[in-house]
C-alpha cells in the first residue's frame, strides 16, 4: 500500500512512507484504502466462510472507529488553529 517491503517490522522507512502516504491522500483516505487491503485479505484466506461475517462485521467497526478519531482530530486541530490565529 504505501511501497515498503513487508519484513515483519516497522521502521523508520515504513513509517516515513506511510507519513508521505497520508499527506498525499488524506488520513481518512488512507484509513478507507487499509480497511480495503485487510478485507481483501480476510476474503482471500480458506476459512473466510467460516470466520468472514465476524471479521468483516470487525474490520467494518473498528475502521468507522478509526475515521471518527481521525475527523475529530482535525476539527480539534482546526479549533487549535482558530484560537491561534485569535490570540495574535
Amino acid at each position: 500500500m504505501i511501497g515498503t517491503t513487508a519484513d515483519g517490522g516497522i521502521g523508520p522507512n515504513t513509517l516515513k512512507a506511510l507519513k508521505a502516504y497520508v499527506k498525499e491522500n488524506g488520513l481518512v483516505e488512507t484509513i478507507k484504502k487499509y480497511q480495503s487491503n485487510r478485507q481483501d485479505y480476510y476474503e482471500s484466506l480458506s476459512t473466510f466462510d467460516t470466520f468472514g461475517r465476524g471479521w468483516t462485521n470487525r474490520n467494518n467497526d473498528t475502521t468507522e472507529y478509526a475515521i471518527e478519531l481521525a475527523e475529530s482530530d482535525d476539527d480539534e486541530n482546526t479549533r487549535e488553529a482558530d484560537r491561534n490565529s485569535i490570540k495574535t
